[in-house]
């Protein structure tokens, strides 16, 4: 199962998927990429040369087809990712339940983003120097400096 695609370029693309499996295309030919874990991957971003990727039992991946993938994360087995987003520096990630976390480079820690109750998100994304969450009942985003729940217009507000 293949489960995130991304990619700088029509000849540079990368697909995520269940079993630890990364995938590269290279405008030619679709080659595997070791990236030894066994975990499923959830999603796979590509930020120029640093590609990464996320998934079950708190998995975070970065690297490339050229030099290889690592596995950086350090959180309990538990935490499902979903999604990441790179925000001013960061590497930010989203679960269903247990909120959203940050990769500053060295660890993976819990967002405290102030609001009652917790933002809850399956998505986040990066537009406009804003960092966008999305959740099934949730959407908030964050400036840098604080965050903000927007009322979902299909739902009572939380």
């Amino acid at each position: 199962m293949l489960n995130s695609i991304d990619g700088n370029h029509e000849n540079d693309l990368y697909v995520a998927g269940d079993d630890g499996k990364i995938f590269h295309y290279n405008g030619a030919a679709w080659s595997s990429i070791e990236t030894g874990i066994d975990v499923h991957l959830n999603w796979i971003r590509v930020y120029g040369d640093a590609v990464w990727a996320c998934g079950y039992n708190g998995a975070l991946l970065t690297g490339n087809a050229r030099s290889g993938f690592r596995d950086v994360s350090n959180v309990d087995d538990n935490l499902t990712f979903h999604s990441l987003a790179r925000f001013q520096d960061n590497i930010f990630l989203a679960t269903f339940n247990d909120g959203i976390f940050v990769y500053d480079g060295q660890s993976i820690r819990a967002v405290n983003s102030g609001l009652n109750p917790p933002v809850q998100s399956h998505r986040l994304d990066c537009r406009n120097q804003v960092l966008w969450s999305f959740g099934v009942k949730d959407i908030s985003w964050f400036d840098g400096k604080r965050w903000v729940r927007v009322d979902h217009p299909d739902n009572p507000a939380l």
